[in-house]
């Protein structure tokens, strides 16, 4: 995946490529089964940090890690945003078979965020701290590592025996969805994956609510769900909180 990426070339921002070793590091703790090692480094205030299924080694302090976001989080967000204010963050660092990632929680403002980033090489060849994208996070929880779901999309749940042509054929020609959906296709009998306009980038509760009250679609909705993303199986730690300070 394509992300916003700033090099990470100094300390206490600092990535190399590694192998696996035969030891952990000395007071390490290791997560997913020796997947990933984590140590905090008290002298420089920052997280010692290996991943080897990405063959990575990075040494990342919370205010650096904040600074090096910041920008790129707040580019994507000014596509949607006029303005996007300051919020107290929370960052976990994410270890799998399938790569590390840091999933930091931004709870202040229009909508609960979810930034996902991760220590990758950019276009240059260089190990880079990168911002893979943000989502929104509609179900955040305080002190849980947030995960996110897809932007601009909805999963609509019919009752059994519903006409699921007939839903959205009404979805495509009521008055009050006009400008909501850019696609409205089945999965199976039962279910609706409802692909949302810009306009409602970051704002997919407003018509999940505006669903769910629809008088019209009562007899045959059974549930209208985000769409989740697909969780990445593995072991999450906190790493820190953090700041982002809005435009």
């Amino acid at each position: 995946m394509r992300g916003l990426t700033i090099p990470v070339l100094l300390s206490p921002l600092l990535a190399i490529q590694i192998s696996r070793a035969a030891e952990p590091l000395e007071g390490a703790l290791s997560l997913d089964f020796g997947g990933c090692w984590i140590r905090y480094e008290d002298l420089s205030s920052s997280w010692k940090l290996v991943s080897f299924s990405d063959r990575v080694a990075s040494n990342i302090g919370s205010s650096e890690f904040d600074r090096t976001l910041d920008q790129p989080i707040t580019t994507v967000l000014q596509s949607a945003f006029n303005s996007f204010p300051g919020s107290a963050t929370e960052t976990y660092f994410r270890c799998s078979a399938a790569g590390h990632f840091f999933w930091t929680s931004i709870p202040d403002g229009p909508v609960p965020l979810c930034a996902w980033s991760k220590v990758q090489r950019n276009d240059s060849g260089q190990l880079a701290l990168t911002l893979l994208d943000v989502y929104q996070d509609h179900e955040y929880r305080p002190g849980v590592a947030c995960n996110g779901v897809t932007r601009r999309s909805l999963i609509i749940g019919l009752n059994a025996g519903s006409d699921i042509k007939a839903v959205i054929a009404y979805l495509r020609s009521d008055q009050r969805y006009a400008g909501v959906f850019t696609d409205l296709s089945t999965i199976g009998s039962s279910f609706i994956d409802a692909r949302l306009e810009v306009a409602y980038d970051f704002r997919e509760n407003v018509i999940k609510e505006l669903l769910e009250t629809d008088e019209v679609l009562a007899p045959d909705l059974r549930q209208v769900e985000y769409n989740g993303r697909v969780s990445v199986s593995g072991e999450s730690y906190r790493l820190f909180a953090g700041i982002y300070s809005g435009y």
